[in-house]
């Protein structure tokens, strides 16, 4: 994919959503994208690199250069490698961010974005679904999030408001694969109840 035409001078970390559906879709995503790598053969090294790396005012505008209403986070440091076709694999060590914000993409096609540093004056807007970190909110469906990390649904349509959802549980199981059999102490773990912060929430449901 050629970003090389998008508008403006500056440095880009450019991107692309795709739609392989056969209607166009207006989504909220999550993306994680590299601010910065370090192919320091030394991975300590390129960790303390990227760690010292310090985040930007970053704005995401779409491919006409225009700015989308988003929220953009730190999203800490990993390590991956790089395949290219001359040569064995490129390891480094990448500072991330995470960008949260509502796509539109056409039927079996696809839209460009791109972060940049934002002028000094110029703040990220943030989209009203985000106003409130606890409240999802469209025209179809609204959904809170509780302090235990649960969350419940309301269908604006039919006015049923679903609770109690998204829970973690987990039981000791002496069955086999066909039976579950709780085992006698009959000790259960639970999230149901406990207080936690919403970005834990976010990064256990997003790796589900």
């Amino acid at each position: 994919m050629n970003t090389a035409a998008l508008p403006g001078n500056s440095e880009k970390i450019p991107f692309v959503v795709w739609n392989t559906s056969g209607t166009a879709k207006k989504q909220v995503i999550a993306k994680e994208l590299h601010l910065f790598r370090d192919y320091n053969l030394f991975v300590w090294d390129g960790y303390e690199a990227a760690e010292a790396v310090e985040m930007p005012n970053l704005v995401l505008r779409d491919a006409n250069g225009n700015a989308v209403p988003a929220k953009i986070e730190n999203a800490g440091i990993s390590f991956g490698y790089d395949l290219p076709d001359d040569r064995f694999r490129q390891p480094y060590m990448a500072k991330k961010v995470l960008v949260t914000f509502e796509a539109e993409v056409p039927a079996m096609g696809y839209a460009t974005y791109y972060l940049e540093q934002a002028e000094p004056d110029q703040n990220q807007e943030t989209s009203a679904d985000f106003a409130n970190e606890r409240v999802l909110e469209n025209e179809n469906l609204k959904v809170t999030v509780n302090e235990d990390g649960s969350y419940q649904i309301l269908n604006k349509e039919t006015g049923r408001t679903y609770e109690n959802l998204g829970f973690y549980e987990d039981t000791g199981d002496m069955g086999n694969e066909y039976i579950y059999i709780q085992d006698s102490g009959k000790q259960t773990v639970t999230t149901k109840g406990m207080k936690l912060r919403f970005a834990v929430w976010r990064k256990m449901h997003s790796a589900r």
